[in-house]
């Protein structure tokens, strides 16, 4: 399942599409564009591969990424009375720019399903703002991530410091990228470096295993594009993201 794009960007778009067909629900395409039909409604989602009619965009109720190489296209969704809501920014860093440092966090693969719910667990503290969110997010993450324990494309790394898990990400491989996804600290264990430490791990996996770099998506204008950005990681294009 590809994109129409520019040579150089289609790789990184279709790595994204691997890690929505795995993670997020269930991908259709068509001649007009990919539909994304989640369990959670927030990841519904639609990438339009050409212009659409005022009438579908107004009908769908998920969120539509804009393409920036197809020209104008966000004047069909301002048509349709829709604007922009968020921008993703994708990054990229070369794996021979990570450095190692010593350090008393751990990283490993989760390789059995106990350490799977570990680094679900961890996942979903990493990213919830309450205990009520925390127990509303975790059966997705763990139906999300189970399936997906033996498959070759897929890498859970769990970092733990002293014994005790402290955050957690996802590697989804394909043929020409590595992609970084669900970077998660729990709030106790942030601005400690272990965001960091995983992030060396994973430049070094993606090395191993053939990879000249490693990317990643994240909302522009956060916290987090400015910790990446002083990481080293270089901004190749965005994505604007509109709705209702």
């Amino acid at each position: 399942m590809t994109l129409q794009a520019d040579v150089k960007n289609r790789p990184y778009l279709d790595n994204y599409l691997r890690f929505l067909a795995l993670f997020r629900g269930t991908i259709t395409e068509t001649s007009n564009a990919i539909e994304v039909v989640s369990p959670r409604a927030e990841f519904n989602l639609l990438i339009p591969k050409k212009h659409l009619s005022r009438e579908i965009s107004q009908a769908f109720g998920g969120s539509i990424l804009c393409l920036p190489w197809i020209e104008n296209l966000d004047d069909d969704f301002r048509k349709a009375d829709l604007a922009q809501q968020a921008e993703y920014v994708f990054m990229k860093k070369a794996v021979s720019d990570f450095s190692t440092s010593e350090s008393d966090i751990d990283v490993f693969e989760a390789s059995t399903l106990e350490d799977l719910e570990i680094f679900t667990q961890v996942q979903a503290r990493g990213f919830a703002e309450s205990e009520e969110e925390l127990h509303d997010w975790l059966p997705f993450h763990r139906s999300s991530n189970i399936p997906n324990l033996t498959d070759d494309c897929c890498k859970f790394l769990i970092a733990k410091q002293n014994g005790a898990p402290v955050g957690v990400t996802l590697l989804v491989n394909t043929e020409d990228v590595c992609g970084i996804f669900a970077v998660a600290t729990p709030k106790e264990f942030r601005n400690q470096g272990v965001s960091g430490h995983l992030l060396s791990a994973s430049g070094q996996i993606a090395k191993d295993l053939g990879y000249n770099e490693v990317v990643l998506q994240v909302h522009a204008g956060t916290y987090a594009q400015g910790f990446y950005t002083r990481l080293g990681f270089e901004e190749m294009f965005r994505i604007p993201v509109w709705g209702k």
